[in-house]
């Protein structure tokens, strides 16, 4: 017996996939009644496709790849492996500076999302267009007024940003001019500054407070924003999955009270 033969796939509509957000723009549906009184409907979709936890997750599959590099260059020094410590150095460096860009990138995607439902005064906005005002400070403002950040924490997620954009522009505006070498902190010897600024222990430190940051923000927007509420009740889900590759590999992302209990433990 032949097996049936399947359906052929469709060759119009639109393909929703995970974490899309869909909508009917204005005039977009339209239904009317023909002369032979048949109804005639027409239907107009746009789609988005929220980035941030794909950005996120580039950077924690460059930062795995520096995690599996680092432990290397130790026992290659020790034998002065003179090519293998080149090696490392360059692999370790390469991947930390794809997961700090992937998680800056992340950070920029969050802010346009968030940005589209959190209102700044036109003063503002006029202001950082004047004064070309910086990357991280911007940021920050929408941060400030979209979500529920307490008095004391506002200045650690300012310094955050500011951190996060600094690596961030080391990595897009490269300087070729010569520099004094920096002491490697685990060769205890000078080397080009890439490869200081741009190691596993930095990466590691950017990437958890790029994804640690947005996690905690989800869990509080504004109570007065329903739009922002919205979009973090749809993206809260999207991120848990990195939540778990990171903590089954590096720990805790950010201190939480103590969950033992739920489990029935005293």
């Amino acid at each position: 017996m032949s097996e049936e033969e399947s359906p052929p796939p469709p060759t119009h509509g639109v393909f929703i996939s995970k974490g899309m957000r869909v909508g009917i723009p204005a005039g977009g549906l339209s239904i009317s009644i023909g002369e032979s009184g048949e109804p005639n409907a027409q239907l107009v979709l746009y789609a988005a496709l929220d980035v941030t936890p794909h950005w996120l997750g580039i950077a924690l599959s460059h930062l795995q790849v520096a995690a599996q590099e680092h432990p290397k260059l130790h026992p290659a020094w020790q034998q002065q492996e003179n090519d293998e410590i080149a090696r490392v150095l360059e692999a370790e460096f390469i991947a930390s500076m794809q997961a700090m860009m992937a998680a800056a990138i992340g950070i920029d995607s969050f802010y346009a999302a968030v940005k589209e439902h959190v209102t700044l005064p036109a003063a503002t906005l006029q202001a950082w267009r004047d004064k070309g005002t910086a990357r991280h400070k911007q940021v920050y403002e929408v941060v400030r007024r979209g979500f529920k950040i307490g008095k004391g924490a506002l200045p650690k997620v300012r310094e955050m940003l500011k951190e996060i954009y600094r690596f961030r522009d080391l990595a897009v505006h490269p300087d070729p001019k010569l520099a004094q070498p920096l002491v490697h902190p685990d060769l205890k010897v000078g080397t080009e500054w890439r490869f200081v600024y741009f190691r596993f222990d930095n990466a590691k430190a950017l990437v958890n407070a790029s994804l640690s940051l947005i996690v905690q923000l989800l869990d509080v927007p504004n109570d007065k924003n329903n739009a922002l509420k919205r979009y973090a009740e749809e993206a809260r889900p999207l991120m848990q999955p990195l939540v778990h590759e990171w903590e089954s590999k590096y720990g805790s992302l950010y201190p939480r009270p103590d969950s033992s209990t739920e489990d029935g433990e005293q």
